[in-house]
């Protein structure tokens, strides 16, 4: 091979795929081994799971399907302050701690007053 002529990797995920789907994984892996390709079950479970998962996202109906149903991705562990400000817990926590900084800058008692005046007013 010529010296500036990089030599191309083999894919094994893209040859996993080239197998038709009616052939198990264990099936695949047997004839790999006869073409002298190592993989295993996994690989071939993983190869064909990644590949459902990128015709499912490339479909028009399921584009138009995932912006309909668009969820916020879920993140381990606890929550950065952006993503709490969206929960709907969290917005009423903010209007509590709004209600409690008011209270404290006017006064419980004036705070109170204020409270019952506005349930007179609107019936509750």
């Amino acid at each position: 091979m010529p010296r500036g002529v990089p030599k191309r990797k083999f894919n094994k995920s893209e040859w996993i795929r080239q197998q038709p789907a009616t052939l198990g994984a264990k099936e695949v892996v047997e004839k790999a081994k006869k073409e002298k390709i190592e993989i295993t079950v996994g690989q071939v479970y993983t190869a064909r799971h990644a590949a459902k998962q990128q015709d499912a996202e490339t479909t028009p109906k399921a584009a138009a399907k995932s912006e309909a149903t668009a969820v916020p991705a879920v993140t381990r562990g606890r929550p950065k302050t952006a993503a709490a400000v969206a929960d709907s817990s969290s917005a009423v926590a903010s209007v509590r701690q709004e209600f409690n900084r008011l209270a404290i800058k006017v006064g419980s008692i004036e705070m109170d007053r204020m409270v019952k005046a506005w349930q007179r007013e609107h019936g509750v």
